[in-house]
């Protein structure tokens, strides 16, 4: 059934002629927003979905970034970790 929904997803971003670019969205704490980095599950899930994680060059897992970083950043969908 896991599989069977990554093959859904890859299906669906392989049809773009550019990734989709994600942002994995954890929580705010006093308004500052947190964010999957690199490594763990939610990078993991990116590159077998095909997508591109907009703070995959974060210096932590699990940063903290601000809101004007996410909007300069653009991306196409923000994921609910």
């Amino acid at each position: 059934e896991q599989k069977a929904m990554v093959d859904k997803a890859v299906g669906a971003v392989e049809k773009r002629d550019k990734p989709l670019k994600v942002m994995w969205f954890y929580s705010t704490y006093e308004g500052t927003p947190w964010a999957a980095g690199p490594g763990g599950l939610p990078q993991h899930i990116s590159k077998l979905a095909g997508v591109e994680n907009i703070f995959a060059d974060a210096k932590t897992k699990w940063a903290e970034v601000s809101w004007d970083e996410v909007a300069a950043r653009n991306p196409d969908v923000i994921i609910l970790a």
